[in-house]
């Protein structure tokens, strides 16, 4: 007994309190801008563009004498950082992690790209690095919203997937519209339901 009544429970300590009062908001503010910053630094250095060139134009890269396979466990390291530590962070604001985590976190990824390149574009490789965050917030504000006033129109927690399917398909399409080439074609499929439509 005097064992165990000597013993000591280590709690290890969150970086989140969980109290809505905004710390926990700007925690994760200055985390995310650090990790921008530090990508943006790092893509902007000599082997940062190689391996932005590599994503580009693989074989340009690889004919300059470079190792594809270097270059392709060096992306898919920082890339898998970056996803482990988002996915810790989760998991300790969440206060709990299971196998089922991680379900539509690549539906949720592809909506969030796609909907910060749109608005942010793909110009800089600064607003490329805050598309993705940009996107993620607006895609989980809108799903909040979905999942808060749908039941309004008779909206149910189980249509998130048809919710999702067609949000994506909404954002692919402005995508589409939003380059020089989509929009011509949707003006000449226009002009040519037009003309159908006459005969």
């Amino acid at each position: 007994t005097e064992k165990r009544q000597s013993r000591t429970t280590v709690v290890a300590k969150n970086i989140f309190n969980n109290q809505l009062d905004g710390s926990d908001l700007l925690l994760i503010i200055v985390l995310i801008s650090a990790v921008v910053v530090v990508l943006s630094v790092a893509l902007k250095s000599d082997p940062g563009m190689t391996l932005r060139a590599f994503g580009s134009n693989p074989s340009g890269v690889v004919s300059f004498g470079i190792s594809q396979n270097v270059l392709a466990i060096a992306g898919l390291t920082i890339a898998n950082c970056v996803i482990g530590l988002s996915g810790g962070l989760f998991a300790l604001y969440s206060g709990f992690s299971d196998a089922t985590i991680g379900q539509g976190m690549v539906v949720t990824g592809l909506a969030s790209v796609i909907m910060g390149e749109i608005l942010l574009g793909r110009v800089k490789l600064f607003y490329g690095l805050l598309s993705p965050i940009v996107g993620g917030v607006i895609y989980q504000a809108l799903l909040s919203l979905a999942m808060r006033y749908g039941y309004r129109i008779g909206f149910l927690a189980s249509d998130m997937k048809l919710l999702t399917a067609v949000f994506i398909i909404t954002v692919i399409g402005l995508r589409q519209l939003s380059s020089s080439g989509g929009k011509r074609k949707v003006k000449q499929e226009v002009k040519r339901l037009w003309s159908n439509s006459k005969i």
